[in-house]
């Protein structure tokens, strides 16, 4: 019914994997420059009911540190995109950043709670 993912042309393919994260990571980038901009960040619930990626209300520079770490969050779903997406087939560094932004900006909003 659907084309093989070799059929398809490598923008389609490529837009698709755009569209794909970018619920997840455009969440994360609006409550992270909310909390840049505003130096409030109100309690995130996660996919969850009841697990909070944010537990309590944060305010002045520990919001503003957890709205980076919300970046480096949002910043890594796009990683994950263009780490699946046919640009990054023999890039290695590609890979790897997604993972080193998810641990960045969950190291900053572990250290921020």
């Amino acid at each position: 019914m659907f084309p093989k993912d070799e059929e398809l042309p490598t923008w389609l393919h490529s837009a698709l994997l755009a569209i794909v994260v970018a619920p997840f990571s455009g969440f994360l980038l609006f409550h992270g420059v909310r909390a840049i901009f505003r130096a409030h960040l109100p309690e995130i619930e996660g996919p969850d009911f009841g697990i909070y990626l944010v537990r309590a209300p944060l305010f002045g520079s520990r919001a503003v540190v957890a709205g980076i770490g919300l970046l480096f969050l949002s910043s890594s779903f796009l990683g994950l995109a263009y780490a699946y997406s046919r640009f990054s087939r023999d890039h290695w560094p590609g890979k790897v950043l997604p993972w080193v932004l998810l641990a960045i900006g969950l190291g900053m909003l572990v250290a921020v709670q």
